[in-house]
Order: structure tokens, then C-alpha cells, then sequence
């Protein structure tokens, strides 16, 4: 196909545009639209950086554009029903010309569909984007047309019906002459080249659904070892997962039932009653108590079951499904019969087994039982548990919770979830996500609620850092804002006091004062390099370097210093091989890191300071070590040592470890520090000594 070529014979985009000011309407073909000026998006755009950062920010235009180019390329082959699916694609070109988005010219085409291959290229001219971006801030160092782009992932990928993603290749907002695109198949994810705080919120993620993945898996297994059935469905009723009870007890394999409607479980009487539309219905309103109905099997021959089904929600409330857990009551069941002794060994077994917290309580809250996993997670010697209550072990009180949601177990029969805290006789609070299940006796009676307990204080803690660095983000764009608007006045300001002084002859008091105000001017320059090179990306020009020429390039540079004066600064060269590093960036960490050993000594302490180089123990890493005899880093502070604008000296940024840490992390390194019992303190910084194999 021509890419120059009209997107589709007869396709009058104008003749689909109407106004109706009557009714205060716009639309093009049935969608209703709104004329919105270019500088109202850019506002928006300078509202999101501001607020959440240019990362996060970028991320979010990104995603709001893959938005708009999905439902206007559902919009598209829905309305004008067009069967050549690369003429659709071009059609998305058209719309952004007549919206006024960007005149788009598409240059090169290229698509196989029996090998799988895709590949366009072509243009943007006149990005409103990149206007609104160079207006608002200025040049970027990276490209800015990031609607744009979502809105090419989206639309190409419901159009082509596989994932596609648009690259800018160059952008008149980074400088470029231009605006280049391409869109291909999109690449696995690398989340070690996103942006940090998009790292941060990836691994975040990442644990969460692991945790997820892993609490389904051990109520699963936990719900097998009893011969209860435990699936899910979707909103329309579709099967989603299926347990090994399930499997057993119907006689559909997974691969028979997943992805087919759960009519196929309903005798046929109350498929024609529409029966399990109905219970999906019910369940929109909250659980759904099924009491004793009929199923059938894939034979044909009919059981009974008991139980009911809980509705799983998104993150708006919006209905995505339901799980559905039933126990059998037939007798000729497959499987061990109720209440065996094989069984209960088989549980028992299982239960001791399982990776997280299980216990069981009565309606006081009074554990009668519990499996090793809730004894390790809680430091429970072996033996009896009787008398230990949930609310003291779980939340650290002497009598029940106040918001304790245990009696939506015993009164209403249904599933129920809190997340205790309570600090540790370390001083550390530590969080549980506790989720209480009924158990009932042959009548129906709730008699025990099964508790299901994770230690989730690794999660709330990157949860709450991912907060800290979405903070610290805004700040730094502040931060580098306003070191901006002060540099240059304070070189100015710094020039003119020069002037000034030199025309006072020697020993004239006013050339004394001009001298201090000078060196006041010079702390304020240091303060203001440090808030933009923490605000700035840390981009390291790795090179093959000696880790023990960088080392004794600092102490050269350090030994000529006044601040050094007294100090006996060595330097022990350790046999490392060359190392990937930014030389003048690992310059600015170790003689920060020398630096403030230097300032840290009293009259009276040993003023030797040792700086080493070597390799770690297990071969993998040069290491850099820094070693002062000083006071060492008090306990309180030791916790926030890395925190930006964090300092316990009378002057200074409190920035200079924060962006050593920046720095080594550049570097796919670690900078870490200890207080030995002999006094001091020790930093080391290490880093591979291979860079890894996709970044060469």
C-alpha cells in the first residue's frame, strides 16, 4: 500500500462535522467533541509536572493518549465499517490533521501479515505539543510528544489487532529541526530503563500482584486439602480459574472450562430460569448466600452443593467478577469422605506447609489453633495457644479493636479484611493484612472464622517511599527552578562586590566586609550547584577506568586543600581491574565522602582517614572503602543518612550524600556505611565490574 495514498475513497471528514449551539453541542459523526484552545492543554500539562513530576507526568499524557487513539479506533471501525485494516490505519493521520493536532505525513509502510512483520514510519508537523512544551518550559532532553505517541500506540494497536508501540525518534521540543516517529511491535518491558520513580512504582506493583499470586495460590491449596470448589468468573459469567476440587468434583479439566460461560455447571431447568445470570446480578449488591442448589457434571448426573459467591471489585467499584466457593454434599463425591483421619492428617499437613499466617479463632477472638507459618511470622514458641487473642498478637491491645471487622464473619457469614499495626519492642511498627473467613458446622452455624495472615510491612514501606519519591520529585523540580533564577544574580552580585573591593586600598575596613560578604556569596553558590545537581539526572559516561587512578586522583586533589591541614589522608591501592564508571562523577562521591569524614573529627580523635580500593569478596565488584576514626554516625540519624536535605552539621545542604547515592545507582552500584565498634565510620561503594549485557 501507498502510504501517500487518501486514507479511504469517500471519506469526508467534513461533511461528518456539525455545530449545534442550540443544544451547546459539537460532534463529528456521533461523537460528541470540544473546542479546547492549545494553551488550556498546556496549562494541564504544566499542572501534571508540577504536581506529579516530569516522569510521572510524561507517563500519564502517555496513557491518556493511548486512551483517546483506542476508543477512536473502536469508534472508526464500528461506525464506517471498514475492512482493510491498513486504510483504517491511515485514518488516524486524517483525524489528527482535522483536529488540529498535528499535520501527520506518513513515509514509509511496511507490513507482512503471514511472517508477523510491522513497521511505519513517517512525520509530525506543527506538534501542538511541542509548541505548548517549548512555550511552557523550554527545551527538553527528552522528546515531548507524548499524546501523540500514546495516541499512535493505541489507536495502531486496536486497528491491527496486536500491541504496537510509537517511538518518537525526534522532536522539535528536545531541539531537533523536527518531529519523527515509527510504531512497531512493541518490546517486552525493561523496567530497569524506566525512570526511577516509574522503576519504583513497576517493582511496587510487581510485589503486590506476587502477593496476590500467592495468597490465591494458598487459599487454593488450603480449599482443596477440605474439598471445597473454589472458581472465579468475569462480569459476564465467564470462568476465569478453576481448582483442582472444582476439576475434580464436575469433571471438567481446566482447559474444558476456562473461558466458557458457567452455564455449563446449571442443570438445564435453571439455565432456562437464567439462574446464574441472576446470581451475578444479586452480586453486584455485595455476597450472594446460594444455600443448597443443584449442579451438574460433565456427564450429565446431578449433585448438590452449598455455599455462595463474594463479588470482585476495581479500584472505582466497578463489578469485574465474582468467586465462587462451594462444598459438595452429595456423598458419592469423589475424594476422601468428610471428617476422615486421612484427611484431616492431609490438612493438617498441608496447612503446616503452607508460606503465610493461618489460625483459628472463635467469636472473642480467642486463637484455638494455628499453623507454623502464623508462629514464625509472630515468634511463637511450640505448644499450646489457648488464651493468646488475635488483637493482642496482631495489634498489640488488651482488649478487641474498636474497628475489628470479625463480626461481618459470625453475624454475616461473609469474608471480612483489616490491616493491624503495632510496634515491636525494637521500636519498629510492623503491618498485617488479615483476612477472616467463616467456618460452619454441618447446621450452617458460623462457629470459627479461618484467619489468613501476611506480614505486609515491606509493602507499606515501599508504598510509603514511592509517596517520599513522587514528594521529593516535585521539590527538585522547585529546587532546581529556583537555583536557577538565583545563579546568575549571584554572580553578578559576586563580580560587582570584586569590583568594588579592589578599588579599597589594603587595610581598609570596607574591603574586610565586602571580602565576607564575598565568601558568603560562594556558600550560597555551593548551595545552589548542590540543588541542581540533585535536581538533574544523573546520565553516566561509563568508560573502562582503574578504580586506584580514580582514588588517586582525589587524594591528590584533596592533599592540596586547606580543609586537609592536620589530616593524615593514605591511600591503600588495591588490585581491582578496570570498572565501567563516569570518572568525574566518582570523583564528586569519594571526595564528598572524604570531605565529610574530615569534618566530623573533634579535637582529640585519630585523624587518620583511609581511603581504599579492591574488589569485593565474591569477585563481582570493585569496591571504593572510606575510613575515618571520628565519632561515627549516631543511632537516632543512621536511618536518614541518605535522606535528601537531611544534615546534622551547622552548615550545609544535607544533599551531598543524597546525591552520592544518585550517583553510584547511575552506576548500577551501591553505597552503603557501617559504624565499627571501635569508633568511625565506614562507607564503601561498589560497583560491577561488567556493565550488563543490554546496556553495551
Amino acid at each position: 500500500m501507498d502510504p501517500h495514498a487518501p486514507p479511504r475513497e469517500g471519506l469526508d471528514l467534513a461533511s461528518l462535522f456539525s455545530m449545534d449551539p442550540a443544544k451547546g453541542r459539537i460532534s463529528l459523526g456521533r461523537e460528541r467533541m470540544l473546542l479546547v484552545s492549545a494553551d488550556a492543554m498546556g496549562a494541564l500539562r504544566r499542572e501534571l509536572h508540577e504536581a506529579l513530576g516530569s516522569a510521572l507526568a510524561a507517563e500519564v499524557l502517555f496513557r491518556f493518549g493511548r486512551r483517546c487513539g483506542e476508543e477512536e479506533a473502536e469508534r472508526i471501525l464500528g461506525e464506517h465499517g471498514v475492512d482493510d485494516r491498513e486504510a483504517a490505519l491511515l485514518m488516524g493521520p486524517l483525524l489528527h490533521a482535522f483536529e488540529g493536532v498535528a499535520l501527520v505525513r506518513t513515509t514509509r509502510l511496511r507490513s507482512d501479515p503471514a511472517e508477523g512483520s510491522f513497521y511505519m514510519e513517517g512525520t509530525w508537523e506543527g506538534s501542538y505539543e511541542a509548541d505548548q512544551h517549548l512555550r511552557l518550559f523550554g527545551a527538553s532532553e527528552e522528546p515531548v510528544c507524548r499524546t501523540l505517541t500514546g495516541y499512535a500506540t493505541g489507536y495502531a494497536t486496536v486497528i491491527l489487532g496486536r500491541e504496537l508501540l510509537c517511538r518518537e525518534t525526534a522532536c522539535r521540543g528536545r531541539g531537533d529541526p523536527g518531529c519523527a516517529w515509527t510504531i512497531a511491535p512493541a518490546p517486552a518491558p525493561e523496567p530497569e530503563h524506566l525512570p526511577e520513580e516509574l522503576r519504583t512504582a513497576y517493582h511496587h506493583l510487581e510485589q503486590r500482584i506476587r502477593g496476590q499470586q500467592e495468597l490465591f495460590r494458598s487459599l487454593t491449596e488450603v480449599s482443596d486439602a477440605i474439598g471445597t470448589i473454589v472458581y472465579t468468573v468475569d462480569e459476564r459469567g465467564v470462568v476465569t480459574s478453576w481448582n483442582r476440587t472444582a476439576a475434580e468434583t464436575f469433571g471438567f479439566a481446566p482447559e474444558q472450562i476456562l473461558g466458557r460461560h458457567e452455564r455449563l455447571l446449571f442443570p438445564g431447568d435453571r439455565v432456562a430460569e437464567r439462574e446464574p445470570e441472576h446470581l451475578l446480578e444479586r452480586c453486584r449488591q455485595g455476597r450472594v448466600e446460594e444455600g443448597v442448589r443443584r449442579r451438574i457434571r460433565a456427564d450429565g448426573t446431578e449433585f448438590r452443593v452449598r455455599g455462595g459467591r463474594s463479588p470482585v471489585r476495581g479500584a472505582d467499584g466497578r463489578l469485574l467478577g465474582a468467586t465462587v466457593v462451594l462444598s459438595p454434599l452429595s456423598p458419592d463425591l469423589p475424594g476422601l469422605p468428610t471428617g476422615s483421619p486421612e484427611a484431616e492428617r492431609t490438612l493438617k499437613a498441608l496447612l503446616e506447609n503452607v508460606p503465610a499466617g493461618i489460625a483459628l479463632a472463635t467469636a472473642d477472638q480467642k486463637l484455638v489453633e494455628c499453623n507454623r507459618g502464623f508462629r514464625e511470622m509472630l515468634g511463637l514458641a511450640d505448644g499450646p495457644i489457648e488464651g493468646l487473642s488475635c488483637y493482642a498478637l496482631l495489634a498489640g491491645v488488651g482488649s478487641p479493636c474498636t474497628d475489628c471487622p470479625s463480626h461481618l464473619v459470625f453475624e454475616g457469614g461473609i469474608e471480612a479484611r483489616c490491616r493491624p499495626s503495632f510496634v515491636r519492642s525494637d521500636g519498629r511498627r510492623v503491618y498485617f493484612d488479615l483476612r477472616s473467613f467463616p467456618l460452619r458446622n454441618s447446621e450452617g452455624k458460623v462457629t470459627h472464622e479461618l484467619k489468613y495472615v501476611r506480614d505486609v510491612t515491606p509493602e507499606v514501606e515501599r508504598e510509603r517511599e514511592f509517596e517520599d519519591h513522587r514528594r521529593l520529585a516535585v521539590v527538585g523540580e522547585m529546587a532546581a527552578r529556583v537555583a536557577h533564577e538565583v545563579k546568575n544574580p549571584l554572580a553578578g552580585m559576586r563580580g560587582a562586590l570584586q569590583v568594588l573591593a579592589s578599588r579599597r586600598p589594603a587595610g581598609d575596613p570596607e574591603k574586610e566586609i565586602l571580602g565576607e560578604v564575598v565568601a558568603h556569596i560562594d556558600r550560597l553558590d555551593v548551595t545552589v550547584r548542590d540543588l541542581l545537581s540533585f535536581s538533574r539526572p544523573s546520565q553516566a559516561r561509563l568508560e573502562p577506568t582503574l578504580p586506584a587512578d580514580v582514588g588517586e586522583a582525589v587524594i591528590s586533589l584533596l592533599r592540596s586543600s586547606p580543609e586537609i591541614d592536620g589530616v593524615d589522608l593514605r591511600f591503600e591501592r588495591g588490585a581491582a581491574p578496570e570498572v565501567p564508571l563516569d570518572r568525574q562523577q566518582m570523583v564528586q562521591v569519594l571526595t564528598n565522602l572524604l570531605q565529610n569524614a574530615v569534618q566530623s573529627l573533634r579535637p582529640g580523635d585519630d585523624r587518620t582517614i583511609l581511603l581504599s580500593t579492591g574488589v569485593t569478596a565474591d569477585g563481582r565488584s570493585a569496591e571504593f572503602r572510606v575510613r575515618d576514626r571520628g565519632p561515627g554516625i549516631p543511632p537516632s540519624a543512621r536511618s536518614r543518612v541518605f535522606s535528601p536535605f537531611f544534615t546534622t552539621k551547622a552548615r550545609g545542604t544535607g544533599l551531598g550524600l543524597a546525591i552520592c547515592r544518585k550517583i553510584v545507582e547511575a552506576h548500577r552500584g551501591v553505597i552503603e556505611f557501617e559504624c565499627p565498634p571501635d569508633g568511625g565510620t565506614a562507607f564503601r561503594v561498589t560497583l560491577p565490574l561488567r556493565a550488563p549485557v543490554e546496556d553495551v
